[in-house]
């Protein structure tokens, strides 16, 4: 596998799934949301939560070894770390990651997440020289996942303590907020559950990733709001790792940064001559696969600068807040990304500032799922 097709698929850290159109409303909030209420999996079941009242989870399976996006370089080697970990590469599905909102209300229990890229559009962007816009890209081909649509491999992940599940306790209004939601992401005539990309809001309906919609979706209902610009980071892209080509895949909206001009020659040195990187003709402008393991990614001029969702900030902020529960410290504390990182320290104080409302903590099925369940009482 190479280096940026992996990388593809750990920065969006999302599930592909074969092509489906997306739910239609019938019926109102309950007929769009039918077949994702069709009750929690045996990992969730396990989690024993009180019937009568209302929750709303994230689940999060994270990739095997942290992607530090602090800057390039970093992101570079720490993506080859973990892409050429061979229980990474063993594991299939579960080094890639992927991002779950599950919620009981009033007795319903649903479960649902973002997907897309399922023609493969960007392994084959990736391959064809386009560099990280084949990440940065938009995907045409976009879908919700219902419970039954779940990776297995994410759920047998969850069902043994590697993932990070964080359920918080919901009113009634805000359970109603998060469904209704849904139901209107599902509905809506612009299709944004059709458009899958890093740098889509899907608070504007742009279209999102599935760390950006899990955490749209479980703020509806109040979870993590207050902590979600500490979850993002922004990025600077630099020239000598952007391509463009002239042939698009199918269900594909491409990345053009402005600053890097088709007909320009994209190297490693940032230099203008291309190391790794040529003209392709007809206006293309090719990065090779060599050129990005090898690097580095921040040589030549800032093209582009980005706001994403980092799972890592994610991950860490909700390991954090399992100390006030009483876990003890384990493979998740040594796996998070140090606080000495300001956007990780910041994370974690935006974090436990939301939580303070939560007077009660604990870890549910500890020695299965080992959730974090914050309570009212």
């Amino acid at each position: 596998m190479g280096l940026l097709a992996a990388a593809l698929v750990l920065l969006a850290a999302c599930a592909a799934s074969p092509p489906a159109p997306p739910a239609r409303g019938e019926g109102g909030v309950d007929g769009a949301l039918a077949s994702y209420e069709t009750g929690w999996p045996g990992p969730l079941r396990g989690l024993g939560l009180p019937a009568q009242r209302d929750y709303v989870a994230l689940l999060h399976v994270a990739p095997l070894r942290p992607i530090d996006l602090a800057d390039p370089e970093r992101a570079r080697v720490t993506l080859q770390r973990a892409i050429f970990d061979p229980l990474a590469v063993a594991t299939g599905k579960t080094a890639i990651g992927h991002l779950i909102v599950a919620w009981q209300c009033g007795g319903r229990q649903g479960m649902a997440s973002q997907t897309g890229e399922s023609r493969g559009q960007g392994l084959r962007m990736a391959a064809d020289g386009w560099g990280v816009a084949a990440v940065l890209s938009t995907f045409t081909d976009g879908r919700v996942l219902t419970p039954g649509e779940t990776s297995w491999r994410h759920l047998t992940v969850l069902g043994a303590g590697r993932g990070n599940v964080l359920a918080v306790e919901v009113d009634a209004r805000a359970c109603a907020r998060l469904r209704a939601g849904l139901a209107r992401w599902l509905g809506d005539p612009a299709a944004p559950a059709r458009r899958f990309g890093l740098l889509l809001d899907p608070a504007r309906g742009e279209g999102a990733g599935c760390l950006s919609f899990g955490l749209w979706l479980a703020g509806e209902a109040g979870v993590l709001t207050g902590a979600g610009r500490a979850l993002r980071r922004s990025l600077a892209v630099h020239a000598a790792i952007v391509g463009h080509r002239a042939r698009v895949p199918p269900a594909t909206l491409p990345e053009a940064p402005a600053g890097a001009a088709p007909g320009t020659r994209a190297g490693a040195r940032g230099d203008g001559r291309a190391d790794g990187g040529a003209d392709g003709g007809d206006g293309d402008r090719i990065v090779s696969l060599a050129a990005l393991r090898r690097g580095p990614w921040d040589a030549g001029p800032v093209v582009e600068r980005i706001s994403v969702v980092d799972g890592e900030l994610i991950f860490a902020a909700v390991t954090a807040l399992r100390a006030g529960a009483g876990a003890r410290p384990g493979w998740r504390e040594a796996r998070a990304l140090a606080a000495t990182d300001p956007a990780v320290a910041a994370a974690i104080a935006r974090t436990r500032d939301w939580a303070a409302a939560w007077p009660v903590r604990r870890i549910a099925d500890p020695g299965g799922v080992a959730a974090l369940v914050l309570e009212r009482r």
